[in-house]
């Protein structure tokens, strides 16, 4: 990461010096650069140098190319960029340490300026897998209309998080894969969504650690029916390190395979 800094004409000190991280907009790079600078690294869950130990890792991994576009997502993306590349730079390592052959960025065409991509496209037990990384993001509850609707205020239980996980799921396929597999750009292949809930853990992980096996949470309707040709998986997720190591690695909560499909 450091290369990739001085090849933009910074470097990770100068980007943790011209954050506060007194904000209250999502982690950026250099808001975790900032706790690094500052040696402010120690709190319950991922730290930042869990986030730094993972992209950099990841960024080892790549060619000129795709570092540097990694790069500029990492650094000159939305406000919410750092943390939804994270996602797919723990994914990366994954496949790259169990031996999955993987493509980051895949363009679904012939001509890679004009086609859409998927985050990677990985051979697994023969079978190619083309997959996106959704990383949801915190969102602002609506005002209760009364007393009553406060106190039930943010009292989900596993199904109905589940539909919304599996609309979300949906939805990115609808954007990303619809028209690739209507135009057969992809074909003969599986497609997944790869769900991290690491930005909503605070109402969305306790559910899932209350129950003795994840086997309890039905696919939610409409996942893997016939409006949704070709998704063969929705694998929801947060993030964590090891004892032996800072770099994150997924970890499933649940995970939702169409019949017939083989996932890892």
């Amino acid at each position: 990461m450091s290369k990739l800094a001085v090849n933009d004409k910074k470097t990770l000190d100068s980007l943790g010096e011209a954050s506060s991280a007194q904000h209250e907009e999502y982690l950026t790079l250099g808001d975790c650069c900032w706790f690094a600078l500052n040696e402010k690294l120690g709190w319950g869950g991922p730290t930042p140098c869990n986030y730094l130990s993972t992209v950099d890792e990841f960024a080892k991994s790549l060619g000129e190319v795709e570092s540097w576009k990694f790069w500029r997502r990492l650094y000159r993306g939305r406000q919410s960029a750092f943390l939804d590349v994270l996602s797919e730079a723990a994914w990366g390592i994954h496949f790259r340490d169990y031996g999955y052959p993987a493509q980051f960025e895949a363009p679904f065409g012939d001509h890679p300026v004009e086609s859409k991509d998927a985050d990677f496209s990985v051979l697994l037990e023969g079978e190619k897998w083309w997959l996106d990384v959704i990383s949801l993001g915190v969102e602002k509850p609506t005002p209760p209309a009364n007393q009553h609707v406060a106190a039930s205020v943010g009292r989900r239980d596993v199904t109905s998080i589940a539909a919304e996980l599996g609309r979300k799921a949906r939805n990115k396929y609808k954007r990303k894969f619809k028209d690739a597999v209507r135009s057969r750009s992809i074909h003969d292949c599986r497609i997944g969504i790869l769900v991290c809930v690491l930005k909503r853990e605070s109402s969305i992980l306790q559910p899932f650690l209350a129950l003795e096996t994840t086997d309890e949470v039905c696919v939610p309707a409409g996942v893997f029916d016939d409006e949704h040709p070709g998704l063969d998986l929705v694998a929801v997720h947060t993030l964590r390190a090891s004892a032996e190591s800072d770099v994150l690695r997924p970890v499933p909560l649940c995970t939702w395979v169409r019949p017939g499909a083989r996932w890892m």
